[in-house]
């Protein structure tokens, strides 16, 4: 359907965008018998595929190698891309709309000083009839001539693990979704997705945030989250995992005798290891009405004599007070 609409669009002269949340050309390189994925040395993350320079790279640390052509775990051959990036979808535009020029804006077409506004003066001018981007192309754009805006993979934003992944799917969605129909004609907007009956999607196709923003609220109260509670977000760093996983234990515990039920965790987050860092999770929920000085000095005694033991000298905490 959305081939179908982007034709129908180029032939009307109008210019396309479409939004991928995901850099590079495959997020997979698996082997095809054991399922097997290389992944990164010094991350728990699978690296993901760049054809442009033939490389698997690390999101986190900047961690590079060379695609394998084995196994290593079973020794096979077949080993195939699962799934697609900006990168990917660039070059099947170039399949179905040979006479049409894509381009792709995102960190790895960016990365040059003036590269941006290069990107963005050419698609103003309609020297480029389909952009292809990640977060990049949804904010602070007012194009004349794009008549159709496709999102790409929409699921992938409602299942981040996160308080606020509904709140901010709806609001790229809706963002990119404004790229279309700016000036004189309205325009379409095609949302890719296997849950179209998903209560976000329908708030963001009928363009209802304040209903969006009434459920939320009664969630975040029933569950202590912002705007009614106060986060506290302890991250524990630890080149040694047995130490950061007791480290985390102890400071749990430290802090639950005056805090009580309001700590949460210790856990491990949805990566474990970056750049050989280990971590572990500590959440803290707070009532607004309760004194943020009195807290942040408890914690900070905690986390004082926490690293004055002599096993955790090497111990990295770091505090992030109602994270983003």
């Amino acid at each position: 359907f959305l081939l179908e609409q982007m034709d129908e669009t180029l032939k009307k002269g109008q210019q396309i965008i479409l939004f991928q949340n995901r850099r590079g050309y495959s997020p997979l390189w698996q082997c095809s018998t054991c399922g097997w994925v290389p992944h990164c040395t010094r991350c728990d993350v699978s690296l993901t595929y760049h054809k442009r320079v033939h490389h698997l790279n690390c999101h986190y640390c900047g961690y590079t190698i060379e695609p394998p052509k084995t196994c290593e775990v079973c020794g096979n051959h077949d080993l195939k891309l699962l799934g697609f990036g900006t990168e990917k979808i660039e070059e099947e535009l170039a399949l179905h709309f040979p006479d049409a020029k894509a381009a792709r804006m995102d960190l790895d077409t960016t990365r040059s000083k003036h590269a941006y506004q290069e990107i963005i003066g050419a698609f103003e001018e309609k020297e480029i009839d389909i952009l292809v981007g990640t977060q990049m192309v949804t904010k602070g754009l007012d194009f004349e001539h794009v008549g159709l805006v496709g999102i790409l993979n929409a699921d992938l934003l409602l299942n981040f693990p996160d308080f606020r992944s509904f709140e901010r799917a709806f609001q790229l969605m809706t963002q990119v979704a404004g790229r279309a129909g700016r000036k004189h004609e309205r325009g379409k907007v095609v949302v890719q997705t296997y849950t179209p009956d998903h209560w976000v999607i329908r708030k963001v196709m009928d363009h209802d945030f304040e209903s969006l923003y009434k459920q939320e609220l009664i969630e975040r109260l029933n569950f202590q989250y912002p705007p009614f509670f106060r986060l506290i977000k302890l991250t524990l760093k630890h080149k040694d995992e047995k130490i950061v996983r007791a480290s985390s234990i102890d400071l749990g515990q430290a802090l639950r005798l005056k805090l009580e039920e309001r700590v949460i965790g210790p856990e491990t987050p949805y990566i474990g290891r970056i750049n050989n860092q280990y971590l572990r999770n500590i959440m803290i929920k707070i009532e607004r009405n309760t004194s943020p000085a009195t807290v942040k000095d408890y914690i900070k005694a905690c986390i004082a004599q926490l690293v004055s033991h002599p096993d955790y000298k090497a111990l990295r905490v770091v505090l992030d007070v109602d994270p983003v």
